[in-house]
C-alpha cells in the first residue's frame, strides 16, 4: 500500500516561531490528518516572517483527496491557536473589560514572572 501526503505551509512572524510552537503545530496536523509520519522544514532569515513547511504522510486508505472547506477552516484555526501566547490570551480577555479594569489586570499581569504563560499553558 502506498502513502498519501498532505503539505501545509505556515507563515508566522519570526518572533512567534519557536520549537514548542512548531511541535504544537506538528501535533495538531498529525492528529487532525491521521498522520503516520512527517517531515518539516523551517526558513527564517531577514524577512519578518518565518516559513514552516510540513509534509504529513498518511496511509492511502485514510487520505482525503480534498479536505472539505469546513474541516480545512477548523484545522487552520487550530494551527493559528498553536502560535498564540499567554499574552495574546490576556490581551483578548482585557478587551472585555472597561479601561480601569484593564489597567488593574495589566498591572497585576506585569508583576507576574515573565515565564508564567509557559508554566500555565
Amino acid at each position: 500500500m502506498r502513502d498519501a501526503t498532505y503539505s501545509a505551509l505556515v507563515f508566522l512572524s519570526r518572533d512567534r516561531y519557536s520549537t514548542p510552537v512548531r511541535v504544537r503545530m506538528t501535533d495538531i496536523l498529525m492528529r487532525e490528518l491521521g498522520g503516520a509520519s512527517y517531515e518539516y522544514s523551517t526558513q527564517s532569515g531577514e524577512s519578518p516572517l518565518a516559513r514552516l513547511e510540513f509534509l504529513i504522510r498518511v496511509d492511502d486508505h485514510t487520505a482525503v483527496e480534498d479536505l472539505p472547506l469546513d474541516r480545512l477552516a477548523d484545522l487552520e484555526a487550530k494551527v493559528i491557536e498553536a502560535a498564540r501566547s499567554w499574552d495574546d490570551d490576556l490581551a483578548d480577555a482585557l478587551r472585555d473589560h472597561d479601561l480601569d479594569a484593564q489597567k488593574n489586570i495589566a498591572r497585576i499581569a506585569d508583576s507576574m514572572p515573565r515565564d508564567i504563560g509557559r508554566r500555565t499553558s
